[in-house]
């Protein structure tokens, strides 16, 4: 009944304030003209990368963020507000009763609606395509007529190196692995899943094609790549009233990851007034833990965000990043399986513990991702 209801509704609403973050209206764009002193220096305390002073967080008169015990409390009290039977079918009897507001409005009112002049909004209003993987962001046909002009055009430029050191042409790409170009099918570059059985060589050169044409860092330094992105900037150019909100990946692999990234944007000049980048953070801390390329969760995020408080706190000394991140509006969790894993006893341990000491092979549980993203992003907005 609502009276039991209620107050644990009224509990999930007051979980959900305490974890909002102070706004400052009006700010929607990158602000650099706070630089730090030059004797500040940029480090993480407990899982929160944030600039010092003196081995010391600068302190930013707001209140302090929540820690992740806080913030895993708070997460189990509404994880059982969200199981409790209750709750679940008054929220359901809500959702009918707003469903049925809308039939009746829709059956009083549906000539109303009709008279208004056809597609108006369609034509006067921007369409936006938020958070697109760019990868994916245009038509097999396009990437088919684009890989087509470049087998025609730059057969001779030198694409990849051999085991033994030396400089391949595209031709010579193609011809070491024995593929025709009428062979390459680019719509296995979007979907490298839809290959068909018995065609392992030719897939796995489909493969080595979408590094060399979809990819930032390879042989020819991504300028294929950055080639097909002004490409469709341009179609974006052409429609005026189309915008975009195109996604590239970012793995936290390397402190280095986002000044590559940012030299490629800069050298190739990949910006558009109908495009802001979005960056997707791949969570792969387990691979990169079991490759050795990080020694922890800490180095991670730190991985992560470190370039970003330099860039912001220091923009003279990574003058690419500043302007890349002056084109973008924000980064997310890339992941399409938020199930948690089952955890060893040791593991479920570590869960309270900070970043720096969960050093396991395995992936940490999606909560725990989540949180430390987010922590760290409110930390650098600020």
């Amino acid at each position: 009944p609502p009276p039991v209801c209620c107050p644990a509704l009224a509990a999930a609403t007051d979980l959900a304030q305490q974890q909002q973050q102070p706004q400052q209206p009006g700010r929607f764009r990158r602000c650099t003209v706070f630089v730090a002193s030059p004797a500040a220096t940029v480090r993480a305390i407990n899982g929160v990368v944030r600039l010092c002073s003196e081995d010391l967080p600068v302190e930013d008169g707001l209140p302090p963020l929540p820690t992740y015990s806080q913030f895993s409390s708070d997460f189990s009290k509404l994880l059982d507000i969200v199981e409790d039977v209750p709750v679940q079918t008054l929220c359901y009897k809500r959702l009918q009763v707003l469903l049925h507001k809308y039939a009746l409005h829709e059956a009083l009112n549906g000539q109303l609606e009709a008279r208004s002049p056809l597609c108006r909004d369609l034509y006067q209003t921007y369409k936006v395509d938020p958070h697109v993987h760019l990868t994916r962001g245009m038509p097999a046909k396009v990437l088919q007529d684009f890989v087509a002009d470049l087998l025609q055009r730059h057969s001779e430029d030198i694409v990849s190196f051999s085991e033994s050191g030396e400089a391949l042409t595209m031709t010579a790409f193609l011809r070491a692995r024995g593929i025709a170009p009428e062979d390459i099918d680019a719509e296995r570059f979007v979907d490298p899943l839809a290959a068909e059985s018995g065609q392992e060589i030719i897939d796995a050169t489909h493969r080595e094609m979408r590094s060399l044409i979809l990819c930032t860092g390879n042989a020819t330094a991504g300028r294929y790549f950055a080639d097909l992105v002004k490409d469709q900037f341009a179609r974006y150019q052409n429609s005026k009233f189309q915008m975009a909100e195109h996604s590239l990946d970012i793995t936290g692999s390397s402190s280095r990851e986002w000044a590559q990234l940012a030299a490629w944007a800069n050298t190739h000049g990949v910006f558009s007034e109908h495009n802001s980048w979005y960056f997707a953070v791949l969570p792969k801390y387990g691979q990169l833990r079991k490759e050795g390329r990080v020694r922890n969760f800490q180095e991670w995020l730190s991985n992560l965000f470190c370039p970003l408080w330099e860039a912001s706190a220091f923009p003279h000394r990574d003058p690419n990043l500043d302007h890349l991140l002056r084109h973008t509006s924000g980064l997310d969790l890339s992941v399409h399986n938020i199930t948690a894993p089952a955890l060893s006893s040791a593991e479920r341990e570590a869960l309270s513990k900070p970043p720096e000491l969960w050093d396991f092979v395995a992936d940490p549980p999606y909560p725990y991702y989540c949180f430390y993203l987010w922590v760290n992003l409110a930390a650098l907005n600020r």
